[in-house]
């Protein structure tokens, strides 16, 4: 299992506010879900990036998206899920 990259997170991000129409810029400790920047869809999209970018299987991380709130927050996810 890969470590995160927050940069690496932060790209796949700033496609989804894009898709959004979404064009302010994202610092990486901003809430995306739980402000509405980003929706439930997003979350899904979140979880099949995180799977086939870092080999994460998230039948065996549960999870808050309360976790997953920022560009931090899910590099911190991942780290701790590789462990």
């Amino acid at each position: 299992m890969m470590s995160a990259q927050p940069e690496q997170i932060a790209t796949f991000i700033r496609s989804c506010l894009d898709a959004h129409r979404d064009v302010e810029p994202v610092e990486h400790d901003e809430s995306l879900f739980l402000s509405g920047r980003l929706d439930s869809l997003t979350v899904t999209r979140l979880v099949v990036f995180l799977e086939d970018t870092f080999g994460l299987n998230f039948a065996d991380h549960p999870f808050d998206v309360a976790e997953l709130d920022s560009i931090d927050q899910i590099a911190q996810f991942v780290n701790r899920s590789a462990s």
